[in-house]
C-alpha cells in the first residue's frame, strides 16, 4: 500500500486530498474504490430497506392528498401512484434480498428516483396550484440523496434527469395545459435550489465518509505494520521472557512480602555502604602496604651509597631491601591472583600428590617463622604410616595452606599453631588452628570478602592487603570444597576447608610431568649458555647467577638474534629465553628454534607471571618456565633438573 502511504503523507503535509477525484469523489486507486463500494453497500443495505419502507408507505399515504386536492385528476394520479411507481418500488425492495442486487443496486435506486420523481412532476404539471406536490418533490430529493444513500455521482444524475424531464414536459405541454412561463421559472427555481442544496450536502457528506474510510485503511495498514513488528519482537520477547520467568516468580513472591523486600533493600544498602567503606579502607591500606616496602627499598638503597658504612651495616641494609622486595612481590602476586579470579581466567591443573609428604614440606617451610616468634607449630597426621593420595591442583592447595598459616603466625603472639587433616570416604577436611587474637563475631561473616581484615583500622599493627582469605576462599571453591571458620576473640581461630576425595581406583587422568634430561652439570661447564634478554639489568643479574655453570655466556636482545646465535653456535646447550622482547617475542623465537634444534634446553622467564603463561611456554617448545623476580636458588634448582650430576 505504498500509494496509500504516499497519499496520506501528502494529505498531512499539504491538506489536499490527492487520493480522491475532486469531481466524482472516486478513489484514484481502483482497488480502494472497489473496497469502498463493497463497504458502502454493506452499510447502506439496512438503511435502504428501512427508508424504502417509509417511502413506499408515504407514497401510498399521499394518495389521500390526491383525493382531497386533485379529485379531477384522481384517476390519472391513482394510476401513476399505485400501478407504476409503487410496483417499481416494491419490486426493487423485494429484489434487495437477492444476491444479484449488490451488482446493480445503485442503478435500480436511480431508476426508482427518476420514476417516483417523474410521477410527482406529472402531478405538478397537471395541477400547478397544489403546493403539497412541491413538498413531495423535495422529499424525493432528500430520500434519494440521504435516506436511500445513493452515492454522490449516482444521486446527481437522477436529479439532473428530473430537472430536464420537468422542463421538457413543461415546454411541450404549457400550451395544452395552460402552463405559464412564470410558473415554469418559479418551479425551476425551487427544484434547482433543492437539488443544489442536496447536492452540496451529499458531496460534503460522501467526502467525509470517503476520508473516514481512507483513514481506516491507513490505520489498518499501520496496525498491520505494527502487528508485523510485534510478531518480530514476539520471538525476542518470548526468549527473554523465558529468562525472566524465574525472576518474575520470585518478584511475585517479593510483592506479597513488601516488608521483607524493604528489609532486604535496607540490608543491601548497608552492605553497599559497608563495601564502599571497605574499599576506602583498602585503598588506604594498599597505599600503606605499597609505600612501606618501597620506603625500605629506596631508603636503604640510598643508605648503601653512603661512604663509611661497615660490612655488617651493609648486610643489614641488604636484608631490609630483600625483605621489602619480598613483601612488595607478595602484594603484587595477591593483586594478580584476585584479578585473574574475578576475570574467570584461573584454571585448574590437577596432579597426584601424597598428602603427608606435601603437608610436611609446608610444615618445614613455615617452622622457622613460627620459631622466630616463639610459637609452637604442630603437624597432626591422622596416620603416619599410611600415605594418602589425592588428585588436586597442588599449587592452589599449597597457596591455601600458606595463606592460612601466614595469617595464623601473623595474628598469634604466643601459644600453638596446629595444621593437619581428617579423611573420610567422600572428602578430606584440612584445618589450621591457632591460639591467636581471634576474630570478632561480627567480622566472621565478612573476612572472606575482598579487601577485608579482622582489624582493618589504620591503627592496626598487622600488615596485609586483606586479599589472602578472599583468594583462599576462591581456591577452595575452585577445588570443589567449602571453607569456614570457628573463632572466639582472645582465644584463637580454627579454619577448616574440605576437598572432595577419590580413592585410587577412582582417580582419572591427571597431569604427569616428564623432565627431559640434558647433559650433566659438569658437561655444561664446557658449553655455552645463551641469555636472551632486552633489559640490561636483568641480563647482568642472570649472568651473575649462571657464570659459574658454563664455559661461556652469549648475550642477545631479541628473538631474531637468538635464532641466529643458535644457528651459528652449536655449543649452546641452555637458553634463558625472555618472553616479552621487541621485534620478535620469546614464544615465536622458541618455535623457530625448535624447527632445527630439539635438544637444547630452553627455560622461559617472564615478568608477566599470569595464569596460563607456563602452558603457553611449554606449548611453544620451552622445557620449563620461571617467573620474575627470579631468585638465585630457584633458578639453580630449575637448571639442575635438566643437567643432573
Amino acid at each position: 500500500m505504498n500509494e496509500i502511504q504516499a497519499g496520506n503523507q501528502e494529505f498531512k503535509s499539504s491538506g489536499v486530498l490527492t487520493f480522491l477525484d475532486n469531481l466524482t469523489l472516486n478513489f484514484k486507486d481502483k482497488k480502494i474504490e472497489e473496497e469502498y463500494k463493497k463497504e458502502f453497500f454493506k452499510n447502506s443495505l439496512i438503511p435502504f430497506r428501512f427508508s424504502f419502507i417509509i417511502v413506499i408507505l408515504l407514497y401510498s399515504a399521499f394518495g389521500y392528498l390526491d383525493l382531497v386536492t386533485s379529485s379531477e385528476f384522481m384517476s390519472e394520479f391513482f394510476l401513476i401512484r399505485y400501478f407504476i411507481v409503487l410496483p417499481v418500488l416494491l419490486s426493487v425492495f423485494i429484489l434487495s434480498f437477492h444476491t444479484y442486487f449488490m451488482k446493480i443496486w445503485q442503478l435500480l435506486l436511480s431508476i426508482c428516483f427518476i420514476i417516483s420523481g417523474s410521477g410527482i412532476i406529472y402531478m405538478l404539471l397537471r395541477n400547478p396550484d397544489n403546493i403539497y406536490y412541491y413538498g413531495g418533490m423535495f422529499l424525493i430529493f432528500i430520500a434519494g440523496y440521504f435516506f436511500i444513500k445513493l452515492r454522490f455521482i449516482y444521486a446527481i444524475i437522477p436529479g439532473i434527469v428530473l430537472l430536464l424531464f420537468y422542463n421538457i414536459s413543461a415546454l411541450l405541454l404549457y400550451a395544452i395545459w395552460d402552463i405559464t412561463y412564470q410558473y415554469i421559472l418559479s418551479t425551476n427555481a425551487f427544484f434547482i435550489s433543492a437539488n443544489i442544496i442536496c447536492v452540496f450536502a451529499l458531496y460534503s457528506n460522501e467526502k467525509l465518509q470517503r476520508l473516514y474510510f481512507y483513514q481506516k485503511i491507513l490505520l489498518s495498514e499501520k496496525q498491520r505494520e505494527i502487528a508485523e513488528i510485534n510478531e518480530n519482537l514476539e520471538t525476542q520477547v518470548l526468549e527473554r521472557t523465558k529468562l525472566l520467568d524465574i525472576r518474575n516468580k520470585s518478584l511475585k513472591e517479593e510483592i506479597k512480602h513488601s516488608k521483607n523486600i524493604e528489609y532486604k533493600l535496607t540490608i543491601a544498602k548497608n552492605k553497599a555502604e559497608e563495601s564502599d567503606h571497605l574499599k576506602s579502607i583498602f585503598l588506604a591500606n594498599m597505599s600503606h602496604e605499597i609505600r612501606t616496602p618501597m620506603n625500605g627499598i629506596l631508603g636503604f638503597a640510598n643508605l648503601l651509597k653512603e661512604s663509611g658504612i661497615t660490612g655488617e651495616e651493609q648486610q643489614k641494609y641488604l636484608d631490609v631491601i630483600e625483605n621489602s622486595g619480598v613483601r612488595m612481590l607478595n602484594i603484587i602476586n595477591d593483586l594478580i591472583d584476585i584479578s585473574t579470579i574475578e576475570a574467570g581466567q584461573m584454571s585448574l591443573k590437577k596432579v597426584e600428590i601424597n598428602i603427608n609428604e606435601e603437608l610436611n614440606k609446608i610444615y618445614h617451610f613455615f617452622l622457622p617463622d613460627a620459631q622466630f616468634k616463639g610459637i609452637q607449630l604442630l603437624f597432626k597426621y591422622p596416620d603416619k604410616d599410611q600415605d594418602f593420595e589425592l588428585s588436586t591442583d597442588l599449587k592452589k592447595l599449597q597457596n591455601i595452606f600458606k595463606n592460612l598459616i601466614k595469617n595464623a603466625i601473623k595474628y598469634t603472639n604466643e601459644g600453638v599453631i596446629e595444621i593437619g587433616y581428617l579423611k573420610n570416604e567422600s572428602q578430606i577436611q584440612f584445618f589450621v588452628k591457632d591460639t591467636g587474637i581471634g576474630i570478632p563475631k561480627d567480622k566472621q561473616d565478612i573476612i572472606f570478602k575482598r579487601f577485608v581484615q579482622a582489624d582493618s583500622s589504620l591503627s592496626s599493627a598487622y600488615e596485609g592487603a586483606g586479599l589472602g582469605l578472599s583468594i583462599t576462599h576462591s581456591y577452595v571453591d575452585m577445588l570443589g570444597g567449602n571453607l569456614w571458620v570457628q573463632s572466639e576473640e582472645g582465644i584463637g581461630s580454627q579454619f577448616y576447608f574440605t576437598i572432595p576425595y577419590k580413592s585410587q581406583n577412582q582417580i582419572g587422568e591427571v597431569e604427569k610431568v616428564f623432565v627431559k634430561k640434558g647433559i650433566s652439570m659438569s658437561q655444561l661447564k664446557e658449553k655455552t649458555i645463551l641469555i636472551v634478554e632486552d633489559q640490561k639489568s636483568s641480563d647482568v643479574y642472570l649472568t651473575a647467577i649462571v657464570k659459574n655453570l658454563c664455559k661461556d655466556i652469549e648475550h642477545v636482545q631479541n628473538g631474531f638474534e637468538a635464532i641466529e646465535a643458535c644457528t651459528s653456535n652449536k655449543d649452546i646447550k641452555l637458553i634463558l629465553m625472555d618472553i616479552k622482547m621487541p621485534e620478535m617475542s620469546g614464544y615465536e623465537a622458541t618455535k623457530k628454534i625448535r624447527k632445527f634444534d630439539k635438544e637444547t634446553i630452553i627455560i622461559a622467564q617472564t615478568a608477566y607471571a599470569l595464569p596460563g603463561d607456563r602452558e603457553k611456554s611449554l606449548a611453544a617448545g620451552c622445557n620449563d618456565y620461571i617467573a620474575k623476580p627470579i631468585h638465585k636458588d630457584d633458578l639453580i634448582n630449575l637448571i639442575s633438573k635438566y643437567f643432573p650430576e
